[in-house]
């Protein structure tokens, strides 16, 4: 009996038990070629990717080894002269030291000469560039090949480093900056040591610059800053400043003090030493020094007051001069006892060690004048184009620092106190009078001579001197970058006083062109703290930031920085030059100020290098060295 349903339901149930193992089985079949097809897809995939890998390998040793051509036969062309292996061996030498990262190449690339004439030198570098995915499909180095020409173009070359050598360069960054200045000298120099058509200063900045230079620049001419031993200022009647002003200009006998404010006549030549006293002859002839009072401002230039008679004479009462408050005075006379520096330095028993001040932005009814930032000549019948001597007041109160210790007025224990306040004291002048001035034991670069650094190189020929030089070099205090740039200017310009330099535009006897640069290095913003003296004075002194109409110093310095950026860069156009070649080089800073004011400084953005650490800074140098050479060898 056949139960209606049953055979349908056991048919549907058989179907569907096929159906699954059709499909299973489908499913294994799908599984195996799917695996079959993405194993054929996986090997050109791999290539792909391996492929563009390794491709950028290539395209960087390919770019390495042009670049590093490129140095070596602007080192090579230099020496067209030698025989063909020598030339050769040098090329190769350069070629190897410029090479990116040796884990490139399989082996060390090699240069063949393919043309040396006396004025041309065409070169080919080959090298192998290693996989590091294709080696899977059997291609383990790809070989890379450039050619470079390079014709010798005589011209002669005058270069100005100045090197930011402030606080913060200290350690590795002081490192790293005088191994990159040595590689440009190599790439500049070549093997030579020397080089009639190569001179190079070195200008070291903090918070001024030390002219005192004690090398003879390439003429053979040093600065002459002799004086007179035997010729005593301090000897001199203190109420003559006649006397003493003749006295003094016999003892500074030397040509190059005609540029150095010696008298004092410069309007900021004691700018921030007070003057409050006068003089008076006592009984035995000596001199007494007394307090005046104040008739002006603080900085009032004729504090010390002398009793006269009705000619004009000076009254003298019981062998001393008498104040003008005396009974029997019919008019006043004043005369001061000096603060200009170089009289303090005498005064004190130390020596000037060389940095200078700013020259000051206003002449002395306001109008601009821009001293600073410009290279007008010194001329003493302008005492404001003259260098002023820095000297350090000594403080002792207030965060000022203090390398003296301070007495009553000149020893005598009866006179006026030592003032309290701290600006004061810092104006005081009466402590360089002192019959025995205390000063505390100070090194070369302490006392009057804070934050006085190391002295400029001027432009010299010897690569051996300029290497000491680097060397030598060593970190102050804050960053005064205009003060450093305007004496980089300084060196270039043929005006005293480094008149070294040749004329803008000068073409010399042998028909070659002289062209300028400046490489401006700094790691950080223009920075000084409020009571920190530096070229510009102190901040309480107003020169800086009066002028620019800023309360705070760094961005009046930025100001003054921008504008002699623009008076470096024009610098002899007017007489036929081309100007200065000016490149700035930001090693290890931060912030927008990069773009804002050290970037615009630069003759244009390819003369601008943001320089972030010690590879990316010695990289940048070789890269100015080839751009220098460039202006001796044209490719």
């Amino acid at each position: 009996m056949t139960i209606p349903g049953t055979r349908k339901t056991a048919d549907r149930g058989a179907r569907r038990t096929g159906l699954r193992g059709q499909i299973s089985q489908f499913a294994r079949s799908e599984r195996g070629a799917l695996a079959l097809v993405m194993g054929l897809t996986f090997i050109p995939i791999v290539a792909a990717v391996g492929a563009t890998f390794d491709y950028a390998r290539v395209a960087t040793g390919h770019s390495g080894l042009s670049n590093a051509l490129d140095a070596a036969g602007l080192a090579a062309a230099q020496q067209l002269s030698e025989p063909e292996q020598i030339v050769k061996s040098i090329a190769q030498n350069f070629l190897e030291r410029n090479l990116p990262d040796s884990g490139l190449f399989s082996s060390t690339p090699t240069v063949q000469i393919l043309e040396k004439t006396d004025e041309v030198l065409r070169l080919s570098a080959r090298g192998k560039v290693s996989t590091a995915v294709m080696g899977l499909f059997n291609v383990n180095e790809v070989e890379v090949y450039a050619e470079a020409e390079f014709t010798r173009k005589v011209q002669g070359l005058e270069i100005a480093m100045v090197l930011d050598t402030t606080y913060s360069m200290k350690g590795t960054r002081m490192t790293a900056m005088k191994a990159a200045a040595k590689d440009l000298l190599q790439t500049l120099y070549g093997s030579d040591r020397t080089s009639d058509r190569l001179r190079i200063a070195l200008v070291p900045f903090a918070d001024m610059v030390n002219i005192k230079a004690t090398r003879a620049d390439w003429r053979g001419q040093s600065l002459d800053l002799t004086v007179d031993a035997g010729v005593d200022p301090l000897a001199v009647d203190p109420w003559d400043r006649a006397a003493q002003d003749t006295t003094i200009l016999t003892h500074y006998t030397g040509e190059d003090w005609a540029w150095i404010d010696v008298t004092g006549s410069a309007r900021y030549n004691g700018w921030n030493i007070d003057d409050h006293r006068y003089v008076e002859r006592n009984g035995n002839g000596g001199v007494n020094y007394r307090t005046a009072r104040e008739y002006d401002s603080e900085y009032t230039p004729d504090p010390f007051e002398f009793g006269t008679k009705k000619n004009g004479d000076r009254l003298v009462k019981g062998g001393k001069y008498v104040p003008c408050s005396h009974k029997d005075a019919k008019g006043c006379d004043y005369e001061a006892v000096r603060n200009d520096h170089l009289w303090l330095y005498k005064q004190v028993g130390l020596e000037w060690r060389g940095c200078v001040e700013s020259r000051p932005i206003q002449g002395a009814d306001g109008e601009t004048r821009d001293l600073d930032i410009t290279v007008t000549a010194p001329d003493p019948d302008d005492p404001d184009t003259l260098f002023v001597p820095s000297f350090h007041a000594d403080g002792g109160s207030g965060g000022y620092p203090s390398w003296m210790t301070d007495k009553n007025e000149f020893g005598t224990g009866n006179g006026p106190k030592v003032p309290s306040g701290s600006l004061d004291r810092l104006a005081y002048l009466n402590k360089y009078y002192q019959n025995d001035p205390k000063v505390q034991n100070v090194a070369a670069d302490e006392g009057p001579n804070l934050n006085c650094g190391i002295p400029v190189t001027p432009l010299i020929s010897s690569r051996d001197a300029l290497e000491t030089d680097i060397d030598a070099l060593t970190y102050t205090t804050s960053t005064n970058i205009p003060e450093g740039l305007a004496w980089g200017w300084r060196m270039l310009d043929p005006k005293p006083p480094f008149d070294a330099a040749l004329p803008y535009g000068h073409i010399d006897d042998d028909g070659v062109r002289w062209e300028k640069a400046i490489i401006l290095l700094t790691d950080g913003e223009n920075w000084t703290q409020d009571k920190r003296y530096n070229s510009y004075g102190f901040a309480d002194e107003d020169r800086l930031t009066g002028p620019e109409d800023e309360s705070d110093i760094k961005r009046a310095m930025d100001k003054r920085l921008a504008k002699l950026c623009e008076n470096v860069k024009n610098a002899g156009k007017d007489v036929g030059g081309e100007g200065i070649r000016l490149y700035v080089v930001a090693f290890d800073m931060n912030g927008s100020v990069k773009d804002t004011l050290f970037k615009p400084c630069a003759s244009d953005p390819a003369h601008f290098f943001d320089a972030q650490g010690s590879v990316a800074l010695s990289s940048a140098f070789k890269k100015i060295g080839a751009d220098l050479a460039s202006l001796r060898i044209s490719k």
